[in-house]
């Protein structure tokens, strides 16, 4: 059975952003601030939106714009959801 630790490693992987400390703590930031209430689940939909343009400028090439933006968009989604209950672990 996977790890939630691992399946947010592979998720981060497949969408381009190298599982460092730095990616995993942002996105437990943004999992904290959301719960606490200090941020809204539209701030952090434009935070997320701001990290898929820039993952799209270097996206493979086989891929369209819309399609590569769509999968990372999704898979963003599955680590922080921003529409309900807000328990993603990320420890």
């Amino acid at each position: 059975m996977i790890s939630d630790q691992e399946r947010i490693h592979a998720n981060l992987e497949a969408i381009g952003i190298r599982a460092s400390g730095a990616a995993i703590g942002l996105f437990q930031l943004l999992k904290e601030l959301l719960d606490a209430g200090v941020l809204g689940g539209e701030a952090v939909d434009r935070i997320k939106e701001a990290v898929i343009t820039d993952l799209a400028a270097s996206r493979p090439r086989s891929q369209t714009l819309a399609d590569y933006q769509q999968r990372v968009r999704e898979r963003m989604d599955t680590l922080i959801p921003t529409d309900g209950p807000h328990e993603t672990p990320l420890h």
